[in-house]
């Protein structure tokens, strides 16, 4: 049944990042984006890749302040 998964490609693309990310040199920033156009599968990916990796996910919105941001990410 087409739409009920992700693209493959945007799968491997966020899985490879979420690796990348928690392999990477202890002095580099922690935090990853992956973003696209509505319908390409970025909330079924990501849900996999937390699963997956035991990640966290934050779904940013374009209201947020600054604050409210970082008040999420320190959650």
């Amino acid at each position: 049944m087409q739409g009920d998964l992700a693209p493959l490609r945007n799968v491997a693309a966020l899985l490879e990042m979420v690796d990348q990310l928690q392999h990477r040199s202890v002095t580099l920033p922690g935090i990853g984006v992956f973003f696209g156009r509505h319908g390409a599968g970025k909330t079924s990916a990501t849900t996999l890749a937390a699963n997956e990796y035991n990640a966290h996910i934050v779904q940013a919105k374009s209201t947020w302040t600054r604050q409210h941001m970082a008040d999420v990410l320190l959650e």
